[in-house]
């Protein structure tokens, strides 16, 4: 099932759930076997509706309110019907441990975006989004700090995810896929959001290891990272790290281009292309010389891709062409720039935008995913 009929589906089971009254436990109606139950129910379709808010670049419909009580850190044998259920949570690693970590990782999403949006103080409202997500980071490093080449898989698992999970939240807070009152980054913040999606991009591509194949079906198409380097190249087009980037942004292109799940008029990917586009254009412009061109059919670059990937890697004989998907580039409307006076003020001849406010770049992606010109 496509990314964007579950996105769809999802408000089923967010009314579903509140139906059945998930989050109410009156006391005395349930057993202790069938709270715990609701509960992992309940936080089951808060993952849900996060992944797939994420997946399309929206909202999750749920509020952190709707979370007040997760389940027991317990494992599975530990409880059964009707009341054979501990009081408290486990010391230590259990079944539910990965769940437990995702539940943490899934209500600090929210309260980075519930934060009140007319506040006055951005200083204080950014304070309280590193906040919450340095909470998140302490909590990772807490839980997993004992991991180590000995642990069984699923240890593993939670302390690769975790790390992954919290970079993603690094750069949700510096590039939020959605608009936002008070989304402007400080200029005394020195996250390198650039280096970070690149990193995230690289991790993703990196074939899976054998002791953790059995969820590398837990995978999505890093959308955001691949956009976020796109746009961070507009502002900064040249250098190693830009080179660097844009490299595997090339490859994660191609490579989520033929798995994504969206179409031509699909309101995330095109305007991914769009972006795509102008920063082929951008560096074309600056690399002009056939030496200093950004080649995709170097043998180099092909063997990486089929490395990473672990799938061939088709060459093309013409660098402005996506062969990978069967849309129109050639279409003049894919060329346009956004027609923002205040984002086109900020652009130079060559559509590089000022390094001191380089999130401009990603206001304008999110105003092209908003304002599609369909």
């Amino acid at each position: 099932m496509s990314g964007a009929y579950t996105w769809t589906l999802v408000a089923t089971a967010v009314r579903a759930a509140t139906a059945l009254r998930l989050e109410d436990e009156p006391v005395g109606a349930y057993t202790a076997f069938d709270t715990q139950l609701r509960r992992r129910l309940l936080f089951a379709i808060g993952i849900l509706d996060t992944h797939t808010a994420l997946d399309r670049g929206t909202v999750p419909i749920l509020p952190a309110s709707a979370f007040i009580m997760p389940p027991l850190n317990i494992d599975d044998e530990d409880m059964s019907p009707p009341n054979n259920v501990p009081v408290c949570s486990s010391p230590g690693h259990t079944d539910m441990s990965h769940s437990a970590m995702t539940y943490e990782a899934m209500i600090c999403q929210r309260r980075l975006y519930e934060l009140p949006g007319d506040s006055q103080d951005t200083r204080e409202i950014w304070t309280m989004k590193l906040e919450h997500v340095a909470a998140f980071g302490n909590y990772v490093e807490i839980t997993t700090s004992d991991v180590n080449d000995s642990c069984n898989p699923l240890r593993k698992l939670q302390r690769i995810s975790g790390q992954k999970i919290l970079v993603s939240l690094q750069l949700l807070v510096r590039r939020p896929p959605y608009r936002q009152h008070n989304n402007i980054v400080p200029p005394w913040d020195d996250f390198d959001v650039f280096e970070a999606a690149t990193n995230v991009l690289e991790h993703h591509l990196q074939p899976v290891p054998p002791e953790l194949k059995p969820w590398a079906w837990k995978n999505w198409v890093q959308w955001h990272a691949l956009a976020v380097i796109l746009a961070e190249l507009l502002v900064r087009p040249q250098g190693t790290l830009s080179d660097r980037a844009y490299h595997i942004a090339i490859i994660s292109f191609r490579h989520y281009a033929k798995i994504v799940a969206d179409s031509e008029s699909g309101m995330l990917w095109k305007p991914i292309a769009k972006l795509m586009r102008r920063v082929q254009r951008l560096r074309r412009d600056i690399f002009a010389t056939a030496s200093a061109a950004i080649p995709f059919n170097e043998p180099s670059l092909h063997a990486e891709h089929e490395q990473l990937t672990g799938t061939e890697s088709k060459p093309t004989h013409d660098l402005q062409m996506f062969d990978t998907i069967d849309w129109n580039y050639d279409d003049p409307n894919w060329n346009t720039c956004l027609n923002d006076d205040f984002t086109a003020q900020k652009q130079d001849s060559n559509g590089m935008y000022d390094e001191s406010t380089p999130w401009l770049s990603w206001d304008s992606f999110l105003q092209d995913v908003t304002l599609p010109d369909v």
